[in-house]
This record gives C-alpha cells, structure tokens and sequence, in this order.
C-alpha cells in the first residue's frame, strides 16, 4: 500500500477511531468498578483492560486491519 493511502488510513483511524476506542476503555474502567467478582462479565471487561495496548495497537499502525479476520481464518483452513 502506498504511503499516502497509509497516511490517510492512519488520520482517519485517528479522527474516528480513536475517540471511540477511549470511550470503550473508559466504559470498562466504570464498569469494572461495580462488575461483581468472578463472574464472566469481571472475566471478559478484565480481559479487555489487559490487553488494551494490543487492541489499540491498529491506531498507530495504519498497515494493521481493525480485525482479525483473516487470522482466524487462516486458522481454520483444512490442511492438505
């Protein structure tokens, strides 16, 4: 990819993206607060606060995808 398209991606990622990320992150702060222990709503807001710098990583790097998908999938193809 080019590195204007890059660029592009990457102040777009900024503009949009990021405030609704942080917005994300401080919802879990909050709830995370009144999540009782133990339970799975504790289990996955802390397993979102954990990984936080790697889910946050596609907004300095506009060569990343916002998601997985092709990972996965890669995961799942039949051996041959």
């Amino acid at each position: 990819m080019a590195a204007a398209q890059l660029a592009q991606r990457l102040a777009l990622r900024k503009k949009v993206s990021a405030p609704i990320v942080a917005a994300f992150f401080a919802w879990i702060a909050t709830e995370k607060l009144t999540a009782l222990e133990d339970t799975p709503l504790d289990a996955a807001l802390s397993y979102g606060a954990r990984h936080r710098a790697a889910f946050e990583k596609y907004l300095t790097d506009g060569r990343l995808p916002m998601h997985n998908n092709w990972s996965e999938r890669e995961l799942r193809r039949p051996t041959r």
